[in-house]
């Protein structure tokens, strides 16, 4: 018995293609001492969804952090950047 047969509405898409999520980017940076700018190697846009973890606590955009096309900016809240911390930027764009 077949869970989804051919030919069934379920999961079948036009053409037999299956739908191509976004494609999502991680960066990763060491930071230095009071470094507030990152420069992403993609670009981001308004609507597309970006995650920031500073040795892995997450922090939420446009209070902790800005991202506009490929410049990511620290806000240093709710503190500074030191040397040697570990910046993850996980983003796509819809």
């Amino acid at each position: 018995m077949a869970i989804n047969p051919p030919g069934s509405a379920l999961g079948s898409v036009p053409g037999g293609q299956a739908p191509v999520p976004p494609a999502t980017t991680e960066d990763e940076f060491t930071a230095t001492a009071a470094q507030t700018v990152f420069t992403l190697t993609q670009p981001f846009t308004t609507g597309g969804l970006i995650v920031l973890t500073i040795n892995g606590q997450r922090f939420a955009l446009d209070t902790d952090f800005t991202a506009a096309g490929t410049t990511l900016t620290w806000l240093d809240t709710p503190f500074v950047l030191e040397s040697g911390d570990s910046v993850v930027v996980i983003y796509n764009n819809d």
